[in-house]
């Protein structure tokens, strides 16, 4: 018997010949899969992920600087455009300066988020 159905995770149709097929491809359904079990393991995959980290915390600095070395121009543009055109981080920018500077001035130290020194937010 053939069954016309709709995959839950692309939402496209597909013919099933058999009424317990689920998704369209064996795409799907490994996708379907993997975001259950990331649910179901979320903390045991947290913690793996912060152990590797920890284990390999030198190679994953070194790889940072490298790219931030290579691509400079490229972060440097997109923080240029961003300071463009987002008037949030615009704002933002320019008071985490302002306070510095202001703090720097009377030989203090800046303990706090600028936000919470200022008792507002940008928005």
């Amino acid at each position: 018997m053939i069954y016309n159905k709709v995959c839950p995770i692309c939402h496209t149709e597909f013919i099933a010949t058999n009424i317990r097929k689920k998704y369209c491809c064996y795409k799907c359904a490994s996708k379907s899969y993997k975001t259950t079990y990331r649910k179901a393991h979320e903390l045991e995959i947290k913690k793996r992920k912060k152990d590797w980290y920890e284990k390999n915390k030198d190679e994953v600095i070194k790889k940072v600087i490298l790219y931030t070395h290579k691509n400079r121009h490229k972060i440097n543009k997109r923080m240029k455009d961003r300071f463009e055109f987002d008037a949030d981080f615009k704002l933002s920018t320019i008071l985490r300066h302002r306070v510095y500077v202001a703090i720097k001035m009377q030989y203090g130290i800046k303990a706090k988020k600028t936000m919470d020194l200022i008792g507002c937010t940008v928005e």
